[in-house]
């Protein structure tokens, strides 16, 4: 989810992508501010509270007190593949570009280590538990733009995106959080399906 922020003492906003588990702490932290209070419609958020707890959403308007603005220039994070790591012949899937090593997927299939990260990101912010290949053949001419679907499992996006040992934390974080949500779906439906077969019998 994203949330826009606005500095208190000057006409700049800052966006960061949140977790609904993560803390008002963890929100401040990545924005790199190390003193300061978030504070919503004027009530300041309590830095262990979670995103959850305090019902944000995008919508919110969040004003962050105590701290004064600083421009912060996005750390560019370069991902080199370790030596004898497969490499794939051809282009990136994501970016079409074959400029730069490639990871080369159990699939057979090519993507760059930073494109792999961004995309196993994405997949695990929009609550997916597992990551299929999103490869997708440009001479295929079926409209239904039928994909790979090959499933990469942990220890394969690990290697082959060059994650950081915090990064192998973040995507562990997420997917044990998805998969609870979605156990706890399941178990609403069975609950619900129950109550429905229970009211049927009994008419």
């Amino acid at each position: 989810m994203k949330l826009v922020l606005q500095y208190e003492d000057k006409p700049m906003k800052r966006t960061v992508h949140v977790h609904q588990t993560d803390t008002i702490k963890d929100v401040l932290r990545l924005m790199k501010v190390k003193k300061g209070t978030l504070k919503l419609n004027g009530r300041p958020l309590t830095s262990n509270s979670t995103v959850r707890d305090n019902r944000l959403s995008s919508r919110d308007r969040l004003v962050l007190a105590g701290s004064r603005a600083v421009q912060v220039k996005p750390k560019v994070h370069t991902r080199t593949l370790p030596p004898g790591a497969p490499l794939g012949a051809s282009s990136c899937m994501i970016t079409l570009e074959n400029n730069s090593p490639r990871s080369l997927m159990s699939c057979g299939h090519s993507i760059k280590p930073q494109s792999l990260f961004e995309y196993c990101l994405n997949e695990v912010r929009s609550g997916r538990v597992e990551w299929r290949c999103p490869y997708i053949d440009p001479k295929d001419t079926n409209p239904l733009f039928v994909m790979c679907g090959r499933v990469w499992d942990m220890e394969e996006v690990e290697q082959k995106a060059c994650l950081s040992n915090r990064e192998k934390l973040l995507f562990k974080r997420h997917i044990k959080q998805n998969v609870r949500e979605k156990n706890r779906s399941c178990n609403m439906f069975q609950i619900k399906y129950r109550i429905s077969r229970d009211t049927e019998n009994v008419s």
